[in-house]
């Protein structure tokens, strides 16, 4: 009774890792090998966890194993799996060979377990596995995953023609098989075929609903074409998965896309909590756009300043800027209290935040823009520029530039100067000279 409940753990493990779900799987092998550490086939299978890139460390781990073990087949192809990637070919080889020999190459399933090794590491020879799985195809003909690994083996070798071959076998022997559909799907795919892959993932979803990689190729083939559409697959993707945070990542994105801005930033700011220095800059970005998209223009521009104090130079691009300056304007007006229609003002203004092609109609600074090399530096270079201008059309009118000047001191005054450390004098006196300008009617250049 024991051991059928363990064959059945097994069969449940294999499953999991069919569906993808590696961290359940993982779960559920630790325990069997907690109350079986002899279990030699749960040690193979937790050797495939390796290979969805979990942080298990198999190599320490198998030093757990009881020594009784070490001779099985499946603890020497294990242990041959961990020597091929180090990179270890030839002693890797001898435990394969010697795994072999005990089953005198008869169990195709000691064959299949070879062969997965070798298609699954960056050291394996896929020929090798091909050589194994067409022995284990000899002794077991109805066994689908022998060709779904026999088509990931010529894959490897780039050999689109056999490995597609190989697949339709796989659906030929059992046409509920969705991962043979599904590979084929993705052969389809990196040759840009969408009316053949996208039949092929809906033909996996459509045999196994429970087939949660469909799902996800589905949801990023929509991504760039429908985003609701994304949205949709990607939500069954992650229902019928192990919880990643990659998956929190996508589907914020794909919340800010929806224009869902209120969830998208409620799921943002968990990210931060949880990843904290490892959080993509982006991710402030993201908060930042939603809150504007919001017209919270004070919580926009706190998270464009994060945003901007994380971010590398070569990701800034012009919208930034522009945004970051607009909410900065906004909330000065704002602070200030000046009766500022802003739509009605809002592209003067932003035409004076945009210096090239106002103020210089220069080619390298275009150039720069496009490079998404520009900087706030530079475009408070600028107002200081359109400052300097403004004073040379009223040169000429000298109380009406006293004037200027007593208005500025005495605004300047009465604004905090912890105000202007943070949204700079320069930036400050641009807006005033505007509303001076409206306020007596004085042409902007």
């Amino acid at each position: 009774m024991v051991f059928s409940a363990f064959a059945q753990d097994l069969n449940n493990a294999e499953d999991l890792l069919y569906y993808k779900k590696f961290k359940s799987a993982e779960d559920l092998l630790n325990q069997i090998l907690k109350n079986d550490p002899a279990n030699t086939e749960a040690w193979y299978l937790l050797s495939k966890v390796k290979d969805s890139d979990s942080e298990i460390d198999l190599k320490n781990s198998f030093q757990n194993a009881p020594a009784s073990v070490k001779d099985d087949p499946y603890f020497l192809i294990v242990t041959g799996k961990i020597l091929l990637d180090e990179s270890k070919k030839l002693e890797a080889e001898k435990y394969f060979e010697q795994a072999l020999e005990k089953t005198k190459y008869k169990k195709p399933e000691i064959l299949l377990a070879i062969a997965k090794v070798q298609i699954a590491s960056e050291n394996g020879d896929a020929n090798k596995a091909i050589d194994l799985l067409n022995r284990a195809i000899k002794r077991d003909k109805h066994n689908p995953q022998l060709y779904t690994e026999l088509g990931k083996a010529y894959r490897k070798l780039n050999n689109g023609t056999e490995a597609f071959k190989a697949f339709r076998q796989a659906i030929e022997v059992d046409k509920n098989f969705a991962e043979a559909y599904y590979l084929t799907g993705m052969i389809f795919r990196t040759q840009n075929n969408s009316d053949l892959y996208l039949e092929y993932f809906n033909k996996a979803i459509q045999t196994d609903a429970k087939y949660a990689p469909a799902y996800y190729q589905l949801y990023y083939h929509y991504y760039f074409r429908n985003v609701n559409t994304a949205k949709e697959y990607l939500e069954k993707y992650i229902a019928l998965s192990d919880h990643k945070i990659e998956n929190d990542y996508d589907y914020t994105d794909i919340l800010y896309l929806t224009k869902n801005y209120k969830q998208a930033i409620e799921l943002a700011k968990k990210l931060i909590e949880t990843d904290k220095e490892k959080t993509p800059t982006r991710i402030y970005k993201l908060i930042a756009y939603s809150y504007h998209e919001s017209d919270d223009h004070s919580n926009a521009f706190d998270y464009l300043h994060r945003y901007f104090g994380e971010a590398p130079d070569s990701i800034l691009i012009a919208k930034d800027f522009i945004l970051v300056a607009d909410k900065r304007l906004i909330l000065l007006s704002s602070f200030i209290k000046l009766e500022l229609n802003w739509k009605k003002t809002a592209p003067r203004l932003l035409n004076t935040i945009k210096p090239w092609p106002i103020l210089l109609n220069n080619r390298r600074i275009i150039q720069r823009e496009q490079n998404g090399l520009a900087n706030i530096t530079f475009l408070i270079k600028s107002r200081q520029t359109l400052i300097f201008l403004i004073g040379v059309f009223h040169g000429s009118r000298p109380a009406i530039l006293k004037n200027l000047t007593q208005f500025l001191e005495c605004m300047l005054t009465n604004i905090p100067r912890s105000f202007l450390a943070i949204i700079g004098e320069q930036e400050v006196m641009l807006l005033l000279i505007l509303q001076w300008n409206k306020a007596w009617q004085y042409p902007i250049i």
